[in-house]
């Protein structure tokens, strides 16, 4: 049985994946990541074999699974991303940081307008966590992983994204499978649940996973 490794992104945690990992857990062993941003962390990859992993990872999650799963047999990015500084500089994170510590709260309900995320979930954030998550996502670079890659990847995008630009996007994947969706914002996999999985399921298929 093949496994599926969804990896959320930033300021989420592994309940945003519950919808659409549902879809797909008759068939397949489903491994979730968790950044500790809501005080659960999971990032051990005891139970992972790579000769079966097709990882899925959203936003910041698929920078992380690019440097922590070396060789899976597919990868899915919704949008993904593969380093932040080259696209986009430091200020914005530098400024999410200083509002983050200063009022933890404030910036995640800034963070959620701008996503497209409609429903600001009464949870208790790990500021910490979430300082730390800013700082992986400014320095972190798999831009040499993704070009190695030799599995199938699937990039999911949609065209009111506003953290991650189309445009920019189109860059990032040039190389790959790119599909566009006409709305849904940062947060597809919550507010485009049946096309997500339809675009996710049509890929699996097509590369017999």
């Amino acid at each position: 049985m093949y496994q599926l490794i969804f990896a959320h992104g930033w300021g989420f945690d592994q309940t945003f994946w519950q919808k659409l990992s549902e879809k797909f857990s008759n068939r397949y062993d489903v491994l979730m990541v968790d950044f500790g941003y809501t005080g659960n962390k999971v990032v051990t990859l005891d139970n992972l074999n790579e000769k079966k992993a097709i990882c899925i990872g959203h936003s910041l999650g698929v920078l992380w699974l690019l440097k922590n799963v070396s060789n899976p047999r597919a990868l899915i990015s919704i949008s993904g991303f593969i380093g932040y500084q080259s696209f986009f500089g430091i200020n914005k994170i530098q400024k999410m940081k200083r509002i983050l510590l200063k009022n933890t709260a404030t910036q995640m309900k800034l963070f959620y307008k701008h996503t497209g995320f409609n429903v600001t979930p009464t949870i208790t954030f790990d500021t910490e966590a979430l300082v730390d998550g800013l700082e992986y996502l400014q320095f972190g670079d798999a831009s040499k992983e993704l070009s190695k890659l030799k599995c199938p990847v699937l990039a999911i995008t949609s065209r009111d994204d506003r953290i991650m630009p189309q445009g920019i996007a189109k860059k990032i994947w040039k190389n790959h499978n790119l599909h566009v969706l006409r709305d849904g914002g940062h947060v597809t996999p919550v507010s485009k649940v049946d096309e997500c999985e339809s675009l996710i399921k049509n890929f699996l298929i097509d590369n017999e996973l």
